[in-house]
């Protein structure tokens, strides 16, 4: 799986997960408690070095309060085990994984198993064309015919060229040369090439 794909899935589990819990903390924080006038910024930090004992107890008498102490306590974990189970277990992570593991395992005199050597990789034509010439074996196989391109191509002043098409007759290729294959060369008509 690309990078990515990975951080597109991450960022739609957050879109999902994220933004409904943000909804539900807006919509119970100030259910829960009582709205008062802004005091000033002393009545804030008057207690702020005391520290609060709460007991289980106190949280389980409340559920609102028990469930967002429980959202908060958790969702800093469990987006941290999600992003790592994202970029942490893909195959380039793993190989550095490896590769620290057995530099530190080297001062031990422990070394990496050496690898596996590899089958040499077919290309996929390759095997298109061992699969055919297996399985077709009695096919009847026809040379394809070859033409030698070494003969010049004479223009010809024949204001007939048009007739002697349609009389059977090919236009000429050239005086000397009659060196196509299946004799077609000059005046060669389809009887005589046939033949």
């Amino acid at each position: 799986m690309s990078r990515f794909f990975r951080l597109m899935v991450l960022a739609g589990m957050d879109m999902a997960c994220g933004l409904p819990l943000s909804l539900y903390f807006l919509i119970i924080d100030p259910l829960s408690r009582d709205l008062e006038k802004w005091p000033s910024w002393a009545v804030v930090h008057e207690y702020i070095n005391d520290v609060v004992v709460t007991t289980h107890e106190d949280l389980t008498v409340d559920h609102q309060l028990w469930v967002a102490l429980g959202f908060s306590r958790w969702s800093i974990p469990g987006c941290a085990f999600l992003f790592f189970m994202f970029f942490g277990l893909s195959a380039e992570a793993v190989r550095q994984y490896k590769r620290i593991f057995w530099r530190c395992m080297a001062p031990f005199g422990l070394r990496p198993p050496p690898p596996k050597p590899k089958a040499p990789t077919v290309s996929w034509t390759k095997r298109l064309i061992s699969r055919t010439t297996n399985t077709v074996q009695d096919e009847i196989t026809v040379p394809s015919p070859s033409y030698s391109f070494q003969s010049r191509i004479v223009p010809s002043n024949d204001v007939d060229d048009k007739k002697d098409i349609e009389a059977g007759t090919y236009p000429a290729v050239g005086p000397e040369t009659n060196d196509l294959e299946y004799g077609v060369g000059y005046g060669v008509t389809k009887e005589q090439r046939n033949t």
